[in-house]
């Protein structure tokens, strides 16, 4: 995961720098490969702004959040982006059709594997 920053209006912090890339840690569970994240740190006022912007092979999508504090205001941005990544990922599931996902796979593999035993009646 390639990650660069910008900072508006700021000084340059290697501690929220590396803040940020403990926390775009939780994304790579998406597998999304190659990848990079364009991150902007701005302050207007009391009011803190973090927007990212990630780029992968299939994938752009962008988010913004305020805050109090960088910190909140990365975890917001963080937050947002793993859901809108997980929506991703389910819709993605759930649009490929039944017979080529894992779940119609199984489910052909559990129709063959059954046995149907015939009834034998007995005389007498």
């Amino acid at each position: 995961m390639k990650v660069s920053c910008q900072f508006k209006s700021l000084q340059w912090s290697d501690a929220l720098v590396e803040y940020t890339e403990d926390k775009l840690q939780k994304l790579k569970k998406f597998e999304l490969k190659p990848i990079q994240v364009h991150v902007t740190y701005s302050a207007e006022r009391h009011r803190k702004s973090v927007e990212m912007h990630i780029v992968g092979r299939d994938v752009s999508m962008s988010g913004r959040a305020y805050g109090e504090s960088f910190h909140e205001a990365v975890d917001g941005v963080v937050g947002k982006l793993t859901r809108q990544l997980s929506k991703r990922k389910q819709k993605i599931k759930e649009h490929r059709s039944f017979e080529q996902s894992s779940y119609g796979k199984l489910d052909r593999l559990n129709a063959q594997m059954e046995v149907v035993t015939p009834e034998v009646k007995k005389a007498g």
